[in-house]
């Protein structure tokens, strides 16, 4: 055997001195930059981070400003809910206050959890890398899924250096964590987010705060969810809570609408409200305002006690391959407690027949220039079917100088116990409504089916918007009214918007007899002297300007009919007219005879005669 020379020693010795690195390795005495950094790797991978046990003396927030002049605040913290664990997402806002362009630095960012856990934590894909001077920027992070169940407590910014070895740690500062938004039921404390019913709010942006001024306007129960008007006008309805938002843009430049959603309490109990109506403009010009209205469905009995305002947080790893894969959370941002006189009904007021109706200053039902009243009240009978009904016609009149395209609007009557009911517009079905000249006027015609026993006094009539959503009516205004008598007579008669009156008229029998077969008929002729008066510039409906008259004898035997219109063929005139009900049996006919005028409607629930008056010939 050859003896050992001085470089065989030298490679003995440098590997005794590796085994003997390798064991101190294993049990943990000396770091070995090798290992450390597939361990660091896969701690990072797992969500997981190396703990920092030691007390952190720097707050983060004054290391960033004194450093790079960079302001950061911790804006929103979520601690969400994925398939196969938790996961930490935040929500950093930073301002350059450097005055000057700055890089925006690449440190590390740990969470500690409640349990003293450390996560990693990664910037989401798309966050920002310079900061202009004065420019604020979203800054948003996550953290991979944790198996980790304790709360975030506190943020850690660190510094590694890898270019010593071992690789070394600075934390550079800490940040408390203060509000966590885990779901629906997180408190939110915040004195900023927490604010009183009718006072104003700001929702901000990724740009800081907008101009966009937010401000809860009113909270109302309204009538449910009518599928089919015609089914339910005979039920007492149901009803949802309306609230309407109402959204102004004080900037000098146009703002864009954001994206948000709201949840409405009722105690512990929480409902998701519905947006209502056509989509909201994208964005609000200078001055410009909008009213926002949204329906919460609760059930029976309960009472609205707050309202939640909530925006869409977006995050994404930055190296996800698909930005399908990006996780979106629905995070609280306004609280807004309900008093309970917050929520009430549209407060009644006092309505005359056929003056104009004042509507609330909230009420955007009604373009301006469109006045409305209510010319006519009748109470009609329908013994065959069994129902009372209550008509309202309503004027609507243009006193706008350009034309206006009447909206659709649904009514509905309240009774003093309380029970409300659907009114059915009953008349000509319109495709697509016409617009209204100004000076020009049109009726409509609402029919209400009652209960037996109804009196018509001190209803309140409930106006209700359904351009929009017709499954959540928006009740606009309340009136107060009692039902008028019948303002008609024998020889006059209202039917808006015409007046009828009788000047003078005849009645006489005329015996007709066939020379061929030697039989006789027998007919009754009536002569009319009408003074038919129309409302100015009033466009009336067809069907609903019909006239029946019944011939009858003192028994009330109907001898004959006959049928007209006040605007199409055949039509009663203004003038001298002759009538004739022919084909008369006068084997049994009881004297005097009569001739009874009868209003006649058609409405979903059969044909209603409204009596008007007669004329009788002894």
């Amino acid at each position: 055997m050859k003896p050992k020379t001085k470089r065989s020693l030298k490679r003995i010795t440098v590997i005794a001195w590796a085994v003997s690195l390798l064991a101190m390795a294993m049990t943990g005495a000396v770091p070995v930059p090798g290992l450390s950094g597939m361990a660091e790797a896969k701690g990072q991978k797992s969500g997981n981070a190396p703990p920092s046990f030691a007390p952190i003396q720097t707050d983060g927030a004054a290391f960033m400003k004194s450093v790079h002049g960079i302001e950061i605040t911790v804006k929103r913290v979520i601690y969400g809910q994925r398939d196969n664990g938790r996961q930490v997402a935040a929500v950093f806002q930073l301002k350059n206050i450097s005055g000057k362009r700055v890089r925006i630095p690449d440190y590390e960012l740990a969470v500690r959890m409640a349990s003293g856990a450390e996560a990693a934590m990664e910037p989401s894909a798309g966050s920002p890398r310079f900061l202009m001077p004065g420019q604020t920027a979203e800054w948003r992070w996550m953290s991979r899924t944790l198996a980790e169940e304790s709360a975030p407590v506190r943020f850690i910014w660190k510094e590694t250096d890898r270019e010593v070895y071992p690789a070394k740690v600075t934390v550079l500062g800490g940040m408390p964590i203060r509000d966590v938004w885990e779901n629906d039921y997180s408190p939110m404390t915040d004195p900023e987010m927490v604010k009183p019913w009718g006072q104003p709010f700001q929702l901000d942006g990724p740009a800081g705060a907008s101009m966009l001024i937010f401000t809860p306007l009113s909270i109302v129960k309204s009538s449910g969810k009518p599928e089919q008007t015609t089914e339910r006008a005979r039920e007492k309805l149901d009803t949802v809570h309306i609230v309407t938002l109402r959204v102004e843009n004080r900037n000098n430049i146009s703002e864009k609408l954001p994206e948000f959603a709201l949840t409405a309490w009722s105690d512990t109990a929480i409902y998701d409200a519905k947006r209502l109506g056509q989509p909201a403009p994208p964005a609000l010009k200078p001055g410009e305002a909008v009213q926002l209205r949204y329906a919460v469905e609760t059930g029976a009995n309960r009472q609205l006690t707050m309202l939640r305002v909530l925006m869409p947080e977006t995050f994404l790893l930055s190296d996800a391959s698909d930005p399908a894969q990006a996780v979106t959370y629905q995070v609280g941002r306004i609280q807004i407690a309900v008093p309970r006189q917050a929520e009430a009904s549209v407060p009644p007021t006092d309505y005359k027949l056929r003056t104009a109706m004042k509507f609330s200053s909230g009420s955007d039902l009604f373009p301006e220039g469109l006045k409305m009243s209510i010319e006519e009240d009748t109470m009609l009978v329908n013994k065959e079917a069994g129902f009372t009904a209550l008509l309202l016609r309503f004027k609507l009149e243009n006193k706008s100088g350009s034309s206006i395209i009447p909206p659709p609007f649904h009514a509905e009557l309240e009774g003093g116990d309380g029970t409300r009911y659907g009114g059915e517009r009953i008349g000509t079905p319109v495709a697509e409504p016409k617009a209204l000249i100004p000076n020009a006027a049109i009726v409509e015609s609402h029919l209400f089916i009652l209960p037996e026993g109804e009196t018509g006094k001190d209803l309140l009539l409930h106006l209700v918007d359904n351009r929009e959503e017709r499954g959540y009516p928006v009740v606009m205004d309340t009136f107060r009214f009692s039902t008028t008598l019948d303002n008609t007579s024998d020889l006059m008669y209202d039917m808006y918007p015409f007046r009828l009156k009788i000047d003078n008229w005849d009645g006489k029998w005329i015996r007709d007899v066939n020379p061929m077969t030697q039989s006789d008929s027998s007919s009754y002729a009536l002569k009319l002297k009408l003074n038919i008066d129309r409302a100015r510039q009033v466009m009336a409906d067809a069907s609903l300007s019909q006239i029946r008259l019944e011939l009858t004898d003192h028994g009330g035997r109907v001898l004959g009919t006959k049928q007209f219109s006040l605007v199409d063929e055949p039509r009663l005139t203004d003038g001298e007219q002759h009538i004739y009900f022919e084909n008369i049996d006068m084997a049994s006919v009881r004297y005097p005879v009569m001739v009874n005028f009868y209003e006649t409607l058609d409405t979903p629930y059969g044909p209603v005669k409204r009596f008007l008056g007669r004329v009788i010939r002894s």
